[in-house]
């Protein structure tokens, strides 16, 4: 009796019960009530912990209306917590409930998964020397409410001329070492991209690295990110002009790796940014053309970050962004939210990223624990891991067991594959050609202009010491 209790036991740590528990344990749920106690008083079906679960496994279950996402999320909260008193029956209720979600309670959950990766010493974030985070912004479309009209107003990025509606954005990073969705802003579309980075990058640890697209740089974006003491490895094209010592034609054809000035005209008043401007040969695959691509880093060491690191840095972001960013709005089905008020539509949004970042942390777990660790090329599938995931979730709403789970979720790692060919075959009407940045303006420091900025750097050194 003993050893087969002893099995029962190794085989319920395997389950899906078991991972959520170990994600998730007493002492977060303990210290969520006392947090967010005024959102549980009064309610007595529709506690926290069950909100937070009725919505996740909503999130990640099959279904083509909400009614029937519910029932079968309801089905396998009742049979995760068979002891504990039932949630309510009515999707009202619940939808009632999550308009007064606490917003802060998603910053937590982040804070817990975070916390896990450390305990578990996964460098989810380590790419070489550097704790490497991609940021980059997606737009959702939401229903065309007046409610969403009066909050985020009319956008029209990405419509036809002259035509617009509402629209959220999310502006996410995600740890380049293992493409792990990391932290997220969620806003209005018409909300700039720079102002919610800074958040992100605030959150980052110390020293970290952002890895960004074109279309970021900024004389008071680049100054805020090097008082937080973060780095910054940005694409830049003509809209940035760059100041350059002893500027002329043959320097400008021939340029490979030096110091710039991001001075613009309007902030003379202020000590110019010295940066470091980089030049890469790159190649687009499957079609041999070559061109020229322009990066620009707060990191002047050539020693702490070689351009061959750059160029590597700068070339994983798009698996990092636009893969994780794929795995959400298309494999998870979050291309469009369905919420008819903001409030609920804001919720909608963040739920759905935590289910992604579940998933992804909880494979993660899985195969450090099962010592698979050591192919550390591989990411996570975010699709082979939902498939696993609704098949436990199927098993545990019909009262069977899911000691499989962690067994079965080991192998959800992407495929080595390596596209030899472009993608795109056929023009679509909805997608935009690509286009290459074109090079930075680069501008002579001219003597007189050189001595001012001089000045102002050696007056911020001296209010620095």
């Amino acid at each position: 009796m003993a050893h087969n209790g002893h099995v029962f036991k190794k085989h319920h740590r395997q389950g899906l019960e078991a991972c959520l528990r170990e994600l998730f344990e007493p002492s977060f749920w303990k210290a969520m009530h006392q947090e967010f106690g005024s959102f549980e008083a009064g309610r007595t079906k529709w506690s926290l912990p069950r909100c937070w679960y009725i919505a996740l496994f909503m999130m990640l279950l099959p279904s083509s209306t909400m009614q029937e996402r519910f029932e079968s999320a309801r089905d396998c909260v009742t049979a995760l917590f068979p002891k504990r008193k039932r949630c309510g029956t009515v999707l009202a209720g619940l939808c009632v409930a999550l308009a007064d979600f606490p917003l802060r309670f998603f910053q937590r959950v982040k804070q817990e998964l975070w916390k896990k990766l450390v305990a578990h010493k996964l460098q989810v974030d380590r790419v070489g020397r550097w704790s490497a985070f991609a940021i980059d912004g997606s737009i959702q479309t939401i229903p065309r409410t007046q409610q969403h009209e009066a909050a985020y107003g009319i956008s029209t990025k990405g419509t036809a001329q002259g035509v617009g509606f509402p629209q959220r954005q999310v502006v996410a990073s995600v740890a380049m070492g293992k493409n792990v969705l990391w932290d997220w802003e969620c806003s209005g579309a018409l909300v700039g991209e720079r102002e919610q980075s800074l958040k992100l990058m605030a959150r980052l640890p110390e020293s970290a690295l952002g890895v960004f697209d074109a279309g970021f740089l900024g004389y008071e974006w680049a100054r805020t990110i090097t008082a937080l003491k973060r780095h910054f490895l940005v694409r830049v094209g003509a809209n940035v002009r760059l100041w350059v010592e002893g500027l002329n034609k043959t320097m400008a054809a021939e340029w490979r790796d030096g110091e710039v000035w991001l001075w613009p005209d309007k902030w003379h008043r202020q000590a110019p940014l010295v940066l470091r401007l980089i030049r890469l040969e790159i190649t687009a695959a499957g079609r041999g053309k070559k061109s020229a691509m322009w990066l620009v880093t707060s990191v002047l060491d050539e020693t702490k970050l070689t351009r061959e690191e750059a160029s590597e840095l700068y070339r994983k972001r798009w698996r990092a962004n636009e893969c994780t960013f794929r795995d959400w709005k298309k494999t998870l089905g979050a291309t469009k939210l369905h919420s008819r008020t903001p409030a609920m539509a804001e919720r909608e949004e963040e739920f759905g990223l935590c289910a992604l970042q579940v998933l992804q942390v909880a494979t993660l777990l899985a195969r450090k624990q099962h010592r698979k660790e050591h192919r550390r090329s591989r990411s996570v599938s975010v699709a082979k891991a939902r498939r696993i995931w609704r098949k436990a979730a199927r098993a545990l709403a019909a009262g069977k067991s899911t000691h499989w789970f962690k067994t079965q979720i080991v192998v959800c790692v992407a495929d080595g594959y390596v596209r030899r060919k472009p993608k795109v075959r056929r023009a679509w009407p909805e997608r935009k050609a690509h286009e290459s940045p074109k090079p930075p303006v680069l501008r002579r420091l001219q003597k007189a202009i050189k001595a001012h900025g001089l000045a102002k750097l050696q007056e911020l050194k001296a209010k620095a010491s």
